[in-house]
Parts: structure tokens; C-alpha cells; sequence
């Protein structure tokens, strides 16, 4: 499975809103087939609220890329804790679908 985890790119980066944040959560599919029901997961530090931890994208095409946004909100004082944010996907089993 290690062929398959690698083809499929995880990139995230942030923009602040004032003290809000959303989290942007980008999912490339470099496979040649199809993967669906991805979920997305976010883990925050315990000062950061989210209005969903987690989100699913329901299809990625091959050479496609999706994109989730997350919303972040402190509880009182943050610090520098949202550079500590990490994200993660779960893909269930590969399938290829036909088109």
C-alpha cells in the first residue's frame, strides 16, 4: 500500500481572519483510477475550536485535485498554537472505478 499512499498528496496551508482561521486541506489524486469517500481529519491543539473535524470529499479523478476548508476559532489565548495544526486522510480501500 505504500505505492498508492504516495501518489496521493497531502498540502495544507492557513489564512487568518482576524483571530478566525481557515485551515485549507488540498487532496491530489496522482493515481490512475478514481478514490471516493475521503475523509479529511483535523487536529488542533486544545485553545482551538472547530466547527468540523472532520469532512469527506466524495470523489477525486485521477490527476485531480480537491480542496476542504476547515474553521478554526480560539477559546481564549492561542499563542503561536496554529502552527501546530495537523491534518489527515483516510481513503478506504482503492478501488478502481471506470468512467
Amino acid at each position: 500500500m505504500e505505492e498508492t499512499e504516495s501518489k496521493i498528496i497531502l498540502k495544507s496551508k492557513s489564512k487568518y481572519h482576524g483571530a478566525n482561521i481557515d485551515f485549507k486541506v488540498s487532496i491530489e489524486n496522482q493515481l490512475d483510477y478514481s478514490i471516493a469517500d475521503v475523509k479529511a481529519t483535523l487536529f488542533v491543539p486544545q485553545v482551538f475550536l472547530l466547527s468540523e473535524k472532520e469532512k469527506t470529499i466524495g470523489l477525486i479523478k485521477p490527476k485531480e485535485r480537491q480542496t476542504t476548508t476547515f474553521a478554526i476559532r480560539p477559546t481564549g489565548d492561542a499563542g503561536t498554537a496554529p502552527s501546530r495544526a495537523r491534518s489527515h486522510i483516510t481513503i478506504p480501500h482503492p478501488t478502481a472505478m471506470n468512467e
